[in-house]
């Protein structure tokens, strides 16, 4: 009996685990800026070397529309301020190549920022935010490859246009090159 409630316990909190959405970096598809986040919480480490993660891509002229909203703005300041207050930097920062990039403190301070907000704006599910598509990547980690399993794209307003699975996946060379980059050194180590 103990056993199975241990196990019901498990099952609910695992159900219950929400996606937890972290900056990635940006991209372009076709005329859209897209802003790239990696769910940290899917991330699933296999025994040959590979992860899975979701990504998801959300329009940046969306994300910016909610920066310029005023009463969310008012509404999350505080939890954004003491996260960052508290020591917090989005993993993205964290890479080496992205940290080169930035020639003055101040405008990688500012970066962080906007993607603090950004991440809290990924992960409230009931803003109006351009969501262009979610899928489930297996990266090879020493090859910086990835294979789609499992996408969705999704219409202007936010409803499901296309998905679908692999039937058998390859390991190609399907993000450019900085993207790949940045998503395997978030999600390998």
């Amino acid at each position: 009996m103990v056993r199975i409630l241990a196990f019901l316990l498990l099952t609910i909190s695992a159900v219950a685990q929400a996606a937890d959405w972290r900056y990635a970096g940006t991209s372009m598809h076709e005329k859209d800026q897209l802003a790239t986040f990696v769910d940290i919480s899917s991330i699933e480490r296999h025994q040959n070397g590979t992860v899975r993660a979701w990504i998801k891509t959300i329009t940046l002229s969306s994300l910016l529309l909610q920066h310029r909203n005023g009463s969310f703005i008012d509404s999350a300041k505080d939890k954004i301020v003491k996260k960052i207050a508290g020591g917090y930097v989005p993993p993205f920062f964290l890479l080496p190549s992205v940290q080169s990039a930035f020639e003055k403190d101040a405008l990688l301070q500012l970066a962080i920022i906007d993607a603090a907000v950004d991440e809290y704006l990924a992960n409230d599910g009931d803003l109006p935010l351009t969501i262009v598509g979610k899928m489930l990547l297996d990266i090879n980690c020493d090859s910086q490859k990835m294979a789609v399993l499992s996408v969705t794209r999704y219409d202007r307003d936010d409803n499901s246009k296309s998905s679908g699975e692999a039937e058998s996946p390859s390991y190609i060379h399907r993000f450019p090159q900085y993207q790949r980059e940045w998503i395997s050194q978030m999600v390998c180590h």
